[in-house]
């Protein structure tokens, strides 16, 4: 772990984030006790997973002398927002590349929630269909900029790259520090930076503490080839040479549902569970979709009574204003 030290990174997080338990969650289900590590208090904008990230990726943008920032995500993207509040903090004109993955075209979802927070933050918003080569997009969009006497800076979807799952690793070492002996990790499965951080530092800090990922997108083998090669990437970037063991890589790819950004009944159902149980905002695409599963496995009885599990609190409330039609007519 010491070798992160030597690799650049601007400290503007407000680490570490609480964890707290969930006492009266845990009770409603009579299942395990529940904590949740509050990773949407990071500080910037609204916060979220991806300012941890933000952190070494923007470090490394500022040692390349980079005059702007560009990167992409579907329509109601956290990571947009995020990573647009932390390039204005340095000055950074940031691009925005959205793909309406929903195909929605909804007045509502295209204009609020996070749309409606990167407008404010002055972001270059550009919109693409949903099956467009975003990379290409990107790269396209540098090359312009470049063409303009620019030094544009590529940030992948989801800060998910072996640099900013740094943040993560980092994050591990907050809950294997924290009192409370968890066994178990729950994260939704997303672009997978964040998953792969938490298993490379359980793995470097040689703790017993696992990671479930539940995908809100990709299949089981989707998912483990990219979570495995982000953990491969950072333990070379740390010159460590031991590898990660295959049981360390759990998924859970059941509660997709009709599939990205489509709200389902589960959804719905846990968003309004946590908000009446414990007054926190889950959002519809990511950690609504991680807390129905985590509900329906202490439903089928997965952990017993003594187990601590931790729920990682990714933040991206901010996207229920998108969806305030949906939720208008069942609450």
């Amino acid at each position: 772990m010491e070798q992160i030290s030597s690799i650049p990174r601007c400290k503007f997080a407000c680490l570490p984030t609480p964890m707290h338990n969930l006492y009266q969650l845990s009770k409603f289900l009579d299942g395990p006790q529940i904590y949740i590590k509050r990773d949407d208090l990071t500080g910037i904008g609204v916060g979220g997973n991806k300012i941890r990230k933000l952190e070494f990726l923007i470090a490394d943008a500022i040692t390349q002398s980079a005059t702007d920032i560009i990167t992409q995500g579907a329509t109601q993207t956290n990571h947009g927002s995020q990573t647009s509040a932390v390039a204005n903090k340095y000055g950074l004109p940031c691009h925005l590349l959205l793909e309406n993955r929903c195909m929605n075209k909804n007045k509502e979802y295209l204009q609020s929630g996070n749309i409606f927070l990167s407008n404010l933050l002055h972001t270059h918003i550009y919109h693409f269909d949903k099956g467009t080569d975003m990379i290409h997009e990107m790269n396209k969009l540098a090359d312009k900029l470049i063409s303009q006497g620019k030094r544009p800076y590529i940030i992948p979807g989801g800060a998910s790259n072996t640099l900013g799952s740094l943040g993560y690793v980092i994050c591990a070492k907050e809950i294997a520090e924290h009192p409370v002996d968890i066994d178990e990790v729950i994260v939704c499965a997303g672009s997978g930076g964040t998953q792969a951080g938490l298993v490379a530092g359980f793995h470097l800090i040689e703790s017993h503490i696992k990671v479930l990922g539940i995908s809100n997108n990709s299949n089981k083998n989707t998912q483990l080839l990219k979570v495995d090669r982000l953990c491969n990437d950072i333990l070379a970037l740390l010159k460590e040479d031991t590898g990660i063991p295959s049981d360390k890589l759990q998924f859970n790819c059941e509660y997709i549902g009709t599939g990205y950004g489509h709200l389902d009944t589960s959804t719905i159902d846990a968003i309004k569970m946590v908000a009446r149980q414990e007054g926190l905002f889950l959002d519809p695409v990511y950690t609504g979709v991680a807390m129905a599963g985590l509900i329906d496995l202490i439903r089928k009885g997965r952990y017993t009574k003594d187990q601590k599990v931790l729920f990682l609190l990714t933040g991206g409330f901010s996207s229920l204003f998108a969806y305030k039609t949906v939720f208008n007519k069942i609450l």
